[in-house]
């Protein structure tokens, strides 16, 4: 297995626990007591939000980036559309009405 890619596996899972532990901890001390069954339900919502979106910031940081070619290689953009949607009348840009 590649190495690189196990050390990924474990820590989004990883991260996620330790995010969840420490916001329910943390909201539980915060919440003032007696703590009810929708306070436990909402503390756990906000802790699974707050550890998903852990794991989503870590993904979206460390994901790979397509290598972009230099200026210098890149294919100039046409100016004219073929689409049968051009709205600007063709090439030329004269009204497709006339």
């Amino acid at each position: 297995m590649n190495q690189p890619a196990s050390g990924r596996f474990w820590m989004l899972p990883t991260l996620f626990v330790c995010v969840f532990g420490i916001v329910a901890m943390a909201l539980t001390k915060v919440v003032p007591s007696p703590l009810r069954e929708l306070d436990y339900m909402i503390i756990g919502s906000v802790s699974v939000l707050a550890g998903l979106l852990a794991v989503f910031v870590l993904v979206n940081r460390t994901m790979e980036r397509p290598v972009l070619p230099p200026a210098d290689e890149v294919k100039p953009r046409r100016r004219h559309s073929t689409s049968i949607l051009d709205l600007n009348g063709g090439p030329d840009n004269s009204d497709p009405r006339s």
